[in-house]
């Protein structure tokens, strides 16, 4: 075996040094030629030494057929289960053809994720020989058996330090010559030795993680034969502190909402920036879920850890904490899990979930009526206080103004308007956490004026018709059409002497908002309109007063003697009196309705005038009279009616002065 210490200052003609692809950093891979059992290395890093592949993540080194094609993915040579490794080994299986068109390839696979996976193919090409060779590999003086497979270093992780030693020695035997490059991952720096018999003693080792690559080259059939291994030395100490003193806390928004909480990490410093690159941060949450994380994941969420609680911690057992009992309370645990040591720091917080209340209400309409109470019945759910007790404080907001503060939910709030116009109705409720912000909910009201009905006749008050005459009212309400259009009309008919219900003409009805009324029955009658709206209900109009005449007539008794002068009643009030009068026509008497005259001697009327539709006339003389009546209204006027009146005196008889007689 051919062995010198030596610091190589030249470097081996190798293909290309840092290639990037994706997340990986291709390090130089040995064109070799191999032999069959040769053991072969890619050197692989990260951007800034950060791994952003997933926990659970495994490299895969594969091999080309000699033509360098990869039938399917082609030729297994090795794998390395991690998201992070300075190197992917492999061993070249045995019956390959002889050839130097060989090409590798690394595959990253996230079982979690899979069939996904990245590819990335290695430039250039290797030569394999048809030769026998043998795997390469590296020992360490007093390496803790905690340390296996393609690692070196100190375990567990307080042995590590600054100023370390560390004793290596190949397998190589023969005539071999073997290289070790030894390189800090964290600054790129490397040192390459040549082994010596007694091995390679490496001295004033730093804190850090190094990549440790193993060449040997053995001389086989007058060729180099290359054989070549890459380990990760771990020199780091492990730790985990959380910057958040005391508790966090989170506010889930309502039943089967989530809550996010963090806890700060600290990173540069004395903090986890110095671990292993291959450190898992395992996350016991403490509501029975777990999550491993990488630094990545811990830088990328601005150096914080992030789970998202579904249920709220009230009720959760109390804590022995440093500081005393921790109520109410999540307990996450922080581990920083090295691959190689085990769990080998941790430290605890404490997450606080609170339920924050779904604000909620109902109502029936959400259009009212001015200066009517409406009501919204509050309906929000959830909620739990600093204490866990489940009390809600509710506000209420009309138009962004507090209307009124409740302290329970189970009050309805009623709210009078005085404007009208369209309103936001907004309700805050709040477990009076400053963590969880209100909930709110706003609904949109409007409110409208109720209507005013009224309307108005054709001519003057009280209007006057003829039978069979069609009247037409106008509509003149006053409607609010702000929130809604809907009405209806109905018009009311009061019989108030005589008369029947009207009919209706032009294929209008008593819903119309414009009838067209028939009426053919005389008499007197009132007319309402009633609006009715389905928010402000039913408004009902003043009644105005309609008046239905016919064509009038005017009766008096046949002509007559009468004994006595004296105060005779012209009225229709006893059929047998001699000055029984009728009318018909006229339900409202105006003052020129009825004309009387009377001529032919000195009279008097005690009730009224010539105008009085039913006078007391009283005659004064024995002479003969005569009383003509005409009746108008509008409808025409009658033929003159006329009564002839004559007062004869009663004859007198005078027989003497009595006288005396005797008897037969």
């Amino acid at each position: 075996m051919i062995k010198q210490l030596l610091l190589l200052a030249t470097a081996l003609l190798f293909f290309p040094v840092s290639e990037v692809y994706a997340q990986l950093i291709i390090g130089a891979v040995d064109p070799g030629p191999y032999g069959n059992g040769s053991t072969i290395t890619v050197p692989v890093s990260f951007p800034n030494n950060l791994s952003d592949l997933p926990p659970d993540n495994i490299f895969e080194l594969y091999l080309s057929d000699a033509t360098g094609n990869f039938i399917g993915q082609g030729t297994l040579l090795g794998t390395f289960r991690s998201f992070y490794t300075t190197g992917i080994n492999g061993v070249i299986p045995a019956n390959l053809i002889p050839g130097s068109g060989y090409k590798l390839r690394i595959r990253t696979t996230n079982p979690a994720n899979d069939p996904t996976a990245t590819v990335t193919d290695i430039p250039g090409t290797i030569t394999i020989n048809a030769v026998t060779n043998n795997p390469v590999t590296l020992t360490q003086e007093n390496l803790s058996n905690l340390i296996t497979g393609d690692h070196l270093g100190f375990c567990p992780a307080g042995e590590a330090g600054d100023n370390k030693t560390v004793k290596l020695r190949s397998n190589a035997t023969g005539n071999t010559t073997t290289t070790i490059v030894v390189t800090n991952v964290a600054t790129g720096n490397s040192t390459t030795y040549t082994e010596l018999p007694t091995g390679l003693t490496i001295t004033g080792l730093a804190r850090g993680t190094y990549a440790v690559k193993v060449t040997a080259s053995t001389l086989i059939g007058g060729q180099l034969i290359k054989s070549a291994r890459t380990y990760t030395l771990h020199n780091n100490d492990i730790v985990v502190n959380i910057q958040d003193l005391g508790q966090s806390r989170g506010c889930i928004d309502g039943i089967g909402g989530m809550a996010d909480i963090s806890f700060g990490i600290t990173v540069s410093g004395g903090g986890i920036i110095n671990n292993d690159p291959q450190v898992i941060y395992r996350v016991s949450w403490g509501d029975g879920t777990s999550s491993d994380l990488t630094l990545a994941d811990i830088l990328n969420n601005s150096s914080r850890i992030t789970h998202r609680y579904t249920s709220s911690s009230c009720g959760q057992d109390p804590i022995q904490g440093g500081n005393g009992t921790i109520t109410n309370s999540f307990k996450a645990t922080i581990s920083a899990l090295s691959p190689i040591c085990g769990i080998t720091a941790s430290t605890t917080a404490y997450a606080q979930v609170f339920l924050k209340p779904v604000a909620e209400f109902e109502t029936s309409t959400v259009i009212g009526c001015l200066n009517v109470d409406m009501v919204f019945n509050n309906t929000s759910s959830g909620g739990t206080r600093f204490d866990c007790s489940t009390r809600m404080d509710f506000t209420w907001y009309v138009d962004g103004v507090i209307a009124a503060n409740q302290p329970t939910g189970n009050q309805p709030f009623i709210y009078t308007p005085t404007v009208a116009g369209r309103h936001v109705i907004k309700l805050e409720a709040s477990n009076g956490i400053s963590t969880c912000s209100p909930s709110t909910i706003e609904i949109p009201i409007c409110v409208q004026r109720p209507p005013v009905a009224r309307f108005t006749l054709p001519g003057a008050t009280p209007v006057t018709i003829c039978a069979n005459s069609i009247l037409t009212p106008t509509n003149t309400s006053d409607i609010d059409n702000t929130c809604t259009t809907d009405k209806n009309y109905r018009w009311v008919v009061d019989l108030v002497t005589g008369g029947a219900r009207p009919d209706f003409a032009g294929g209008t009805s008593i819903r119309s908002e414009t009838p067209q009324f028939r009426f053919e029955t005389p008499g007197v009658y009132d007319l309402s309109l009633v609006v009715i709206n389905p928010t402000c209900g039913e408004v009902v109009s003043p009644k105005q007063r309609i008046i239905v005449n016919t064509v009038p007539t005017a009766t008096l008794s046949p002509d007559i003697s009468l004994c006595s002068p004296g105060a005779y009643r012209f009225d229709n009030g006893d059929p047998t009196s001699p000055t029984y009068t009728t009318f018909s026509g006229t339900f409202n008497d105006l003052p020129n309705t009825y004309t009387w005259s009377i001529t032919g001697g000195d009279y008097t009327i005690s009730n009224g005038d010539l105008h009085t539709k039913y006078p007391i006339i009283t005659f004064n003389e024995f002479k003969t009279y005569t009383v003509t009546l005409q009746h108008t209204n509008n409808c025409g006027t009658t033929p003159i009616a006329t009564q002839v009146i004559r007062f004869i005196p009663s004859p007198t008889i005078d027989l003497g002065p009595d006288q005396a007689i005797c008897f037969n």
